[in-house]
Protein backbone atom coordinates (compact mmCIF):
# COMPACT_ATOMS: atom_id res chain seq x y z
CA UNK A 1 0.00 0.00 0.00
CA UNK A 2 1.09 3.18 -0.88
CA UNK A 3 1.22 5.86 1.52
CA UNK A 4 -0.84 7.86 -0.31
CA UNK A 5 -3.49 5.20 -0.04
CA UNK A 6 -2.62 4.24 3.23
CA UNK A 7 -3.97 8.09 4.13
CA UNK A 8 -6.81 8.04 2.33
CA UNK A 9 -7.58 4.67 4.25
CA UNK A 10 -6.85 5.79 7.00
CA UNK A 11 -9.31 9.27 6.74
CA UNK A 12 -12.18 6.76 5.21
CA UNK A 13 -11.44 4.91 8.46
CA UNK A 14 -12.20 7.95 10.66
CA UNK A 15 -14.82 9.80 8.46
CA UNK A 16 -17.19 5.89 8.72
CA UNK A 17 -19.19 7.18 11.80
CA UNK A 18 -21.41 3.73 11.45
CA UNK A 19 -18.55 1.50 11.22
CA UNK A 20 -19.72 -0.08 8.49
CA UNK A 21 -16.80 -0.14 6.28
CA UNK A 22 -18.44 2.29 3.75
CA UNK A 23 -18.26 6.18 3.55
CA UNK A 24 -22.20 7.09 2.85
CA UNK A 25 -23.14 10.07 1.74
CA UNK A 26 -23.32 12.44 4.78
CA UNK A 27 -20.28 10.66 5.96
CA UNK A 28 -17.96 12.03 3.08
CA UNK A 29 -19.63 15.47 3.41
CA UNK A 30 -18.62 15.51 6.64
CA UNK A 31 -15.25 14.64 6.03
CA UNK A 32 -14.83 17.49 3.50
CA UNK A 33 -16.44 19.76 5.91
CA UNK A 34 -13.66 19.40 8.23
CA UNK A 35 -11.05 19.78 5.64
CA UNK A 36 -11.99 22.54 4.36
CA UNK A 37 -13.80 24.35 6.85
CA UNK A 38 -13.64 22.61 9.90
CA UNK A 39 -11.73 24.68 12.73
CA UNK A 40 -8.26 23.68 13.67
CA UNK A 41 -9.56 21.94 16.76
CA UNK A 42 -12.20 19.87 13.74
CA UNK A 43 -8.70 18.65 11.85
CA UNK A 44 -7.11 17.94 15.23
CA UNK A 45 -9.71 15.40 16.10
CA UNK A 46 -9.95 14.29 12.66
CA UNK A 47 -5.97 13.81 12.64
CA UNK A 48 -6.06 11.82 16.08
CA UNK A 49 -9.30 9.34 14.71
CA UNK A 50 -7.30 9.22 11.20
CA UNK A 51 -4.32 8.04 13.33
CA UNK A 52 -6.18 5.59 15.66
CA UNK A 53 -5.10 2.46 13.54
CA UNK A 54 -6.98 -0.08 15.94
CA UNK A 55 -10.01 2.21 17.15
CA UNK A 56 -9.38 2.11 20.24
CA UNK A 57 -10.49 5.91 21.31
CA UNK A 58 -6.58 6.30 22.24
CA UNK A 59 -3.08 6.23 20.27
CA UNK A 60 -0.32 3.68 21.13
CA UNK A 61 3.60 4.81 21.17
CA UNK A 62 3.54 3.44 18.06
CA UNK A 63 0.25 5.37 16.64
CA UNK A 64 1.68 8.50 17.52
CA UNK A 65 5.20 7.52 16.47
CA UNK A 66 3.83 6.73 12.64
CA UNK A 67 1.78 9.87 12.85
CA UNK A 68 4.03 12.04 13.27
CA UNK A 69 6.81 11.04 10.84
CA UNK A 70 3.91 10.98 8.40
CA UNK A 71 3.15 14.60 8.89
CA UNK A 72 6.93 14.91 9.29
CA UNK A 73 7.81 13.97 5.97
CA UNK A 74 4.29 15.69 4.34
CA UNK A 75 5.92 18.79 5.59
CA UNK A 76 9.48 17.84 4.41
CA UNK A 77 10.48 18.22 7.93
CA UNK A 78 13.19 15.95 9.56
CA UNK A 79 11.10 13.60 12.16
CA UNK A 80 12.17 14.05 15.84
CA UNK A 81 14.05 10.77 17.09
CA UNK A 82 11.45 7.39 18.05
CA UNK A 83 13.16 7.92 21.41
CA UNK A 84 12.13 11.34 22.25
CA UNK A 85 8.33 11.00 20.52
CA UNK A 86 7.94 7.81 23.10
CA UNK A 87 9.61 10.16 26.16
CA UNK A 88 6.98 12.75 24.75
CA UNK A 89 4.28 9.88 24.79
CA UNK A 90 5.61 9.09 28.50
CA UNK A 91 5.34 12.62 29.78
CA UNK A 92 1.90 13.64 28.25
CA UNK A 93 0.23 10.46 29.23
CA UNK A 94 -1.15 12.15 32.61
CA UNK A 95 -3.41 8.99 33.32
CA UNK A 96 0.37 6.90 32.82
CA UNK A 97 -2.35 4.52 31.12
CA UNK A 98 0.71 3.65 28.05
CA UNK A 99 -1.41 5.84 25.75
CA UNK A 100 -2.75 9.09 24.54
CA UNK A 101 -6.38 10.18 24.90
CA UNK A 102 -7.36 12.57 22.32
CA UNK A 103 -6.96 15.54 25.59
CA UNK A 104 -3.61 14.40 25.87
CA UNK A 105 -2.70 14.79 22.16
CA UNK A 106 -4.06 17.87 21.66
CA UNK A 107 -1.35 19.42 23.71
CA UNK A 108 1.54 16.82 22.93
CA UNK A 109 1.12 17.16 19.12
CA UNK A 110 1.59 20.94 19.05
CA UNK A 111 4.37 20.70 20.86
CA UNK A 112 6.25 18.36 18.64
CA UNK A 113 5.06 20.00 15.66
CA UNK A 114 6.36 23.28 16.80
CA UNK A 115 9.66 22.04 17.68
CA UNK A 116 9.88 20.21 14.29
CA UNK A 117 9.36 23.32 12.44
CA UNK A 118 11.61 25.10 14.97
CA UNK A 119 14.52 22.86 14.07
CA UNK A 120 14.10 23.45 10.63
CA UNK A 121 13.38 27.36 10.63
CA UNK A 122 17.31 27.39 12.48
CA UNK A 123 18.52 24.76 10.04
CA UNK A 124 17.50 27.59 7.28
CA UNK A 125 14.53 25.92 5.88
CA UNK A 126 11.75 27.49 4.91
CA UNK A 127 8.62 26.12 6.62
CA UNK A 128 4.77 26.41 4.78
Amino acid sequence: MTKETSHATALFRAADYTHDGFLEYREFLGLLWVLYKGTPEDRRKLMFESADADGSGDLSPGEVIALIANVCTDLKLEAPPVNKVKELVEKIDKNKDGSLSLGEFRSGFLVTLKSCVHKAEEAGKKVK
